[in-house]
């Protein structure tokens, strides 16, 4: 026996032959990544950069050899064998999930999917996940409203729903994460989506609207961003990947220009004069310089040159070629039953103003086939981050590192240093504060420690029956500190950051996020299941979701310091100490029904119900219906030119849950005189808590077309793909505060007060522009246009948002959402208002004349302004383009470049209003003529600014045309005829590297006082701007 069962073992030995081959696609050039197994088995291995590949087989034996978009190919075992893959434009393989619940052929979905390639991902230049989505949706306007470090991208996805937040649902591997941000000073933000690690990202789908998002039920509504994260693949090789980042930033200027001459009084030698006629000069001690004489009068011209010596302000505030580095190390195999993917990441950024981010990252994605059929999948992310940027961007003009910078005249220094050494508080007596003054007298600091995990548990039982089981929880502990030094010392002891006494406030947030998710799955096919001739399948879909969210914020703010340490709350002279804690639980349950007619057609239709913890309306089921439609033309034209055409149709509801505590109603005590009594709290920032308050709710229809087309076998134009898309919406009890009268004992009250409706198109379409041996070229384009109308107010009265001097919009009925209003220049001298009655008395009409298409008094040489409120401007752009061009000679060399395209966009440039105000923009040198006199007329100028109103005249357009990313590589692996280095690439790149745009600012797309606010879209005010980046990569795979 021992005998037979050695020479059995010399067969088996013997029958296994050293497999070595090539994997091309139909040009001939390499397929990189191409899954080769031994048919039978779980055993294989993937192609390297060059196609090739290596394993041991069994003589006689089959390898099947796959690869997403190609058709499966079976070859006998050989010493060599070359498989010529064929792109498969009968069956588009692809799978998505979001928005279905498991895994879908794309070809039997009805809904809007969108979703970005690893390989898209790598060609951007981009810090996070959110900045190299910018573009890369049909349908979505994702905007880098501010240059902030660690402040995550302004993301809207088919309009607006909620007049709160745009935020979309942002899933990890079908698990929700947190996707708040939290204040870091006033005006910036440390957002959590920032967090996520982009060099771990394998891809990511996008669903944008209600009609894809019902199985998210009371959540969904914003639309839902899901990110999966890399995993080896059966087969799969250890593959070793180190990529490393080099990038010089600063800061865009834009248009933004300052007048180069003045109109202030001058000595006899020409330099400016204060007010008792001596040469203005600084103060060594203070700092502080003696001012000129600023006042006009209709005779003030801008026409004197400085012979002051003058600084450029933006050269002196953003610091030049500040550096960011990051380095990413990933492992990725499978051996026969485990699959893994490790990673690292460190980033380090520093800002353009003040301050730096940097971020640690640590992932592992391990899965485990248990036993035949039963698989489960850790997934763990532990993210540290420290963020010092905050504090730089305040919302006013007083405490704005950027304002005050910019409002300063021009012969101030900036860098100025007093008699101690320190910058001062201010170039003049007042109430703002130095931007270098702010930033050694102040320090924030916002630190993050974060772990998400997640588990899969999916256990398929037979073809008929599979359950699924997702379980996530995400806690992070936000530590947040702002020290204001004691000032009291310094040469200006009365003026400062208030308190000058010094303060100290340390806040520390935890949050828990948790999401359970189980889920069976029922499938048949009648064909195939049951040998009947009719091919029907069905997937049936039941699952329970839950939802839990705690939240607990600790203040302590300590007042009043000395000079020297130790500076803690302990040590302060006055303390005070307050607490926020929270908890929301939703849970939901989900019935989907799905047919498919073969490849033909197919339909599917559900429903989800959504409960909270919540008192009143909250405690009552919350239902969202669904259904959808396909039907596949290419099935019926049999056309080999068209491998899809496909008709969708799709509406669904889906809803935003209110705050945790809306519907809960509480008093408040106070005293009055000797008697404590209680009362209703309820105003216009803290409206009346409404126990009656539903969940916001929203329906959508949408129509689709998918296409491809083979247009011909040749080298140019071979195959077109993409979709369009028709989308209308209505969201009805949006929530907002509506006033009450005062019999009602509060104020405003919170409700179900506004009723929106929106609609829009989306295409996006990919051209294989030219395919060779040698040289690719492929062309992509993506087109959004979309608007939102308030239809219904309930008290049908317009509600002003904001205020002038901190941007200022408006809800009207019959108007897009946010829209500009105010008032505007008389553009003719018999003008009237609503009433029919003129502006000017027409005995007075000779005292006035149109200058520049506006009316002005020939005497005093001011504009004229109506006094009525009217819509005079909207954010929201005509629509906005993408295009991408990707071209690839000899499978080494590669060139990409984005092309973004915002048409229509208009802002309100409140910085530019408060240049006028202090007279120190680059218009005032322009000449105008009044009254038959020619002159830089200060006056006229000045009149714009009409009293911090909003007005028409700081309206601009904001269109812009970017080249958003561009970037060269090439691979040099090829030529080290290295097996252990099967890829060394080196990149060239540049982000933002041109801007053509009208418009005056700085940036016209860092236009937003507030991150996802739909209420304070395109409103310059301070905003910083985003950078432009030039970058060197490096990427090494073993």
């Amino acid at each position: 026996m021992f005998l037979a069962l050695f020479l059995m073992g010399i067969g088996l030995t013997v029958a296994q032959t050293q497999v070595r081959g090539t994997v091309v696609d139909e040009a001939g050039g390499p397929v990189i990544g191409a899954t080769i197994q031994i048919k039978g088995t779980s055993q294989g291995t993937v192609t390297d950069m060059d196609g090739n590949f290596s394993l041991s087989a069994p003589s006689g034996g089959t390898l099947v050899v796959s690869y997403v978009g190609m058709r499966t190919q079976e070859v006998p075992v050989s010493a060599n064998v070359r498989v010529e893959m064929i792109t498969d434009t009968e069956i588009l393989q692809e799978l998505v999930v979001t928005g279905l619940g498991s895994a879908t052929d794309r070809r039997k979905v009805a809904i809007s999917v969108e979703s970005v390639s690893e390989e898209a991902l790598k060609r951007v230049p981009a810090n996070s996940v959110d900045a190299a989505l910018i573009g890369r949706i049909a349908g979505a306007q994702i905007q880098s409203t501010s240059g902030q470090p660690g402040q995550q991208a302004n993301i809207i996805l088919r309009g607006i729903n909620s007049l709160g937040s745009t935020q979309p649902m942002i899933l990890v591997d079908g698990v929700e994460i947190n996707s708040s941000s939290l204040a870091i000073g006033t005006g910036n933000s440390s957002s959590r989506f920032a967090d996520l690690d982009l060099s771990n990202v394998e891809r990511v789908e996008v669903i944008q609207g209600a009609a894809a998002a019902t199985i998210y039920g009371a959540q969904g509504a914003n639309g839902v961003i899901q990110i999966f994260t890399k995993k080896g693949k059966v087969g799969q090789r250890t593959d070793i990947t180190y990529t490393g980042s080099l990038s010089i930033d600063n800061a865009l200027r834009g248009n933004l220009a300052f007048a180069k001459n003045h109109y202030y009084p001058t000595t006899s030698d020409g330099y400016i004069a204060d007010a008792s006629g001596n040469r203005i000069a600084v103060d060594p001690e203070t700092g502080y310089w003696n001012k000129p004489v600023d006042a006009v009068t209709p005779t003030s011209k801008n026409d004197k040159p400085f012979k002051e010596e003058t600084y450029d302000h933006i050269d002196q505030y953003f610091k030049k070629n500040v550096i960011t580095h990051s380095h990413a190390l990933n492992v990725v195999g499978a051996a026969e039953k485990i699959d893994y993917a490790l990673s690292l990441a460190y980033m380090d950024q520093e800002s353009p103003i003040h301050g730096k981010y940097d971020k640690k990252n640590i992932t592992a994605n391990i899965g485990s086939e248990i036993f035949k059929g039963f698989t489960i999948r850790s997934i763990t992310q532990l993210i540290a981050s420290k963020n010092t940027t905050g504090g730089i961007n305040n919302r006013n003009n007083i405490y704005s590192g950027l304002g005050s910078a910019l409002l300063v005249p021009s012969f101030v220094d900036l860098t100025y240093t007093d008699a101690s050494g320190n910058p001062p508080v201010n170039w003049e007596v007042g109430n703002s504060v130095m931007p270098f003054y702010t930033y050694k007298y102040r320090d924030i600091t916002a630190d993050i420690m974060r772990v998400i995990q997640g588990i899969n548990l999916n256990y398929k039982i037979n073809k008929f029956v599979e359950l699924d089981y997702k379980y996530g929880v995400d806690h992070y502990r936000y530590d947040y500190n702002d020290f204001i030094a004691n000032q009291q010392s310094t040469n200006t002891p009365g003026a400062g950051i208030p308190p000058l006494t010094g303060n100290l406030e340390k806040r520390q947030i935890q949050e828990t996020q948790q999401n359970s998710l189980l889920s069976t799955f029922l499938r048949f096919d009648l064909a195939k299941d049951f040998n009947m001739d009719f091919p029907l399948q069905s997937t049936t879909q039941i699952a329970y979701d839950w939802r839990r969210n705690d939240y607990e914020r600790l203040t302590g703010t300590g007042t009043g310091f000395g000079l020297y340490p130790p500076f803690t709350i302990t040590t302060a002279g006055t303390k005070t100490a307050s607490d926020n804690i929270s908890k929301f639980i939703t849970f939901g349950y989900l019935v989907n029904q799905k047919f498919d007619y073969a490849d033909l057609m197919g339909t599917s239709i559900g429903f989800r119900s959504d409960y909270s913890s919540a008192f009143g309306e909250g405690s009552k089921p919350f239902t969202f219906p669904r259904a959808d439609f396909y039907f596949r033309l290419s099935e019926i034209l049999k056309n080999p030119s068209i491998y899809e055409m496909k008709l969708r149709m799709a509406y669904g509801e889906a809803g935003i849950q209110p705050a945790a505590y809306d519907r809960l109603i509480t008093l408040k005590s106070d005293v009055l005189g000797d008697q404590s009594y209680f009362y209703l709290p309820g105003d216009s920032d803290y409206p009346s808590r409404n126990p009656q308050l539903g969940v916001e709710r929203t329906r959508e229809t949408e129509f689709g077309l998918d296409y491809g087309i083979s247009l011909h076998k040749g080298a140019w134009l071979n195959k077109v793909s993409g979709s369009l898309v028709y989308w209308t919406r209505k969201s009805t009890g949006t929530i907002y505060q509506i006033g009450l009268p005062p019999s009602s004992g509060a104020a405003a009250i919170q409700t179900n007060a506004i009723d929106l409706s929106s609609n829009g198109i989306q295409l996006s379409m990919d051209l294989d522009v030219y395919k060779s041996k040698s040289f690719d070229w492929t062309f992509g384009a993506r087109f959004s246009k979309g608007k939102t109308i308030v239809d219904n107010i309930a008290n049908h009265l317009p509600i002003v948002i904001g205020a002038g001097g901190s941007g200022q919009t408006s809800l009207v009925e019959g108007e897009p959402v946010g829209a500009f209003y105010g008032v505007s220049p008389l553009t003719s001298i018999d003008q009237t208002n609503s009433a029919g009655e003129r502006y000017i008395a027409e005995a007075d009409a000779s005292n006035y004349e149109l200058v520049e298409g506006m009316v002005v008094n020939k005497t005093s040489k001011q504009v004229q302004f109506t006094n009525e409120q009217a819509k005079i401007g909207d954010a929201t752009p005509d629509f906005s383009m993408s295009f991408f061009n990707d071209f690839t000679l000899y499978k080494n060399l590669t060139f990409s470049f984005q092309l973004d395209w915002v048409k229509g966009a208009q802002a309100y440039n409140v910085s530019r209003q408060f240049l006028y105000r202090d007279k120190i923009h680059a218009d005032f040198d322009k000449e105008v003529t009044i009254g038959g006199e020619t002159g830089a007329w200060v006056a006229y100028h000045n009149s714009l600014y009409n009293t911090n109103e909003v007005n028409s005249f700081f309206v601009e357009d904001a269109s812009f045309l970017r080249l958003r990313n561009i970037s060269l590589s090439y691979d040099f692996a090829p030529l080290l005829k290295n097996n252990y280095v099967r890829g060394l690439l080196f990149t060239v790149s540049a982000r933002n590297l041109l801007t053509f745009t009208p418009y005056s600012g700085l940036d016209p797309e860092a236009v937003g006082t507030r991150l996802n606010d739909p209420l304070y879209r395109g409103i310059d005010l301070w905003s910083i701007p985003n950078t432009r980046s030039i970058n060197l990569g490096l990427t090494l795979r073993f």
